[in-house]
C-alpha cells in the first residue's frame, strides 16, 4: 500500500508542478524517440526506412530512401519485408476497424473465468467465442477484391 500511495503522490505532484519533459529526454536512437510527444495517431506521416540499429543517430545514407514509397494513401496498407535481409516483398491490406474484438475478448474472459469453476464452461462459453470470431474475421463485401488488386504487381 505504501508503494501505491507514494506512486500516486508522485504522479499528482508531478502533474501539478512538474517540469514538462521534452519529446526525447534521453537522446534515444530508436524510432520510438523520433515521434512527437504525445505521439500522433499513426506516429509517422510516412513510414520511415531504417538503415541500421539506431536510425535516429545514424540518419539516412546518401542516395538511399528515407521513407517507404508506393503505398496507397486511401487504404490501410503495410509493407511486408523478407525475414532475413528486410527487403520489400509485398504489400498487405489491413482490415478496417471493427467493434468485434471487444465482444470476442469479453467472451474469452468469460470462458477462462468460467473454466476455473467448471469444465462445462469451456464447452458452453466456446460458442459465443466462436460466434464473435466468425463475425470479426468474416470478409466484408468487396474486401477480397481490394486485397487482390493491391497484391497484384501489374
Amino acid at each position: 500500500m505504501a508503494g501505491i500511495f507514494l506512486t500516486l503522490v508522485n504522479a499528482l505532484r508531478s502533474a501539478r508542478s512538474g517540469e514538462r519533459a521534452p519529446a526525447d529526454p534521453w537522446g534515444g536512437g530508436t524510432l520510438e524517440w523520433a515521434t512527437a510527444s504525445p505521439p500522433r495517431m499513426a506516429n509517422f506521416a510516412v513510414v520511415p526506412v531504417v538503415h541500421g540499429r539506431d536510425p535516429v543517430w545514424q540518419g539516412v545514407p546518401p542516395g538511399r530512401p528515407d521513407h517507404v514509397q508506393g503505398l496507397a494513401a486511401d487504404l490501410r496498407e503495410v509493407l511486408v519485408t523478407t525475414l532475413v535481409d528486410a527487403r520489400p516483398d509485398n504489400r498487405m491490406l489491413f482490415p478496417v476497424p471493427t467493434p468485434w474484438p471487444f465482444p470476442a475478448a469479453v467472451a474469452t474472459t468469460v470462458l477462462f473465468v468460467g473454466s476455473i469453476f467448471t469444465p462445462w464452461a469451456i464447452v458452453w462459453a466456446s460458442i459465443p467465442v466462436a460466434i464473435t470470431l466468425v463475425f470479426w474475421f468474416w470478409p466484408k463485401r468487396g474486401e477480397t477484391g481490394e486485397e487482390l488488386a493491391v497484391e497484384d504487381p501489374q
